[in-house]
């Protein structure tokens, strides 16, 4: 029985891998310029970023939170084969820095959110000074 679910768990995996590699989901609808697209997409993740840390762990859902970036990746996606030159490498920096925000949010979530709500609670009904 453990060999049949180790195959099958390693099957499921190998499966999932390959196809996130070799074919990454697209979004059809997004039909912006590379330069454009850029523009735009880092517009979105910074904002979606900044709501983030402003809502000081009040309102984030991971499962949102992943479902919104998985639409971003697909529309980032999409604009690869649209980019040449030193768009092409803004459109791979704008890789990076989707990373490196994504973990940035989840480590505020993670040490600092707590911090925010309990500053919030320390203060709610207290008289100004």
């Amino acid at each position: 029985m453990f060999w049949v679910v180790a195959l099958y768990v390693g099957a499921a995996g190998f499966y999932s891998i390959t196809k996130q590699v070799f074919w990454p989901e697209r979004a059809s609808a997004f039909d912006a310029g590379c330069v454009e697209g850029v523009r735009q997409l880092e517009g979105e993740l910074l904002e979606w970023a900044s709501a983030a840390v402003a809502a000081g762990g009040t309102t984030y859902d991971r499962r949102a939170a992943a479902r919104w970036l998985r639409d971003w990746d697909a529309r980032h996606t999409t604009l690869a084969d649209r980019c040449e030159g030193r768009a092409a490498r803004a459109h791979t920096k704008l890789a990076i820095l989707r990373a490196r925000t994504e973990a940035f949010v989840e480590r505020f979530e993670r040490e600092q959110a707590s911090l925010v709500r309990d500053i919030d609670r320390d203060t709610r009904g207290a008289s100004p000074d």
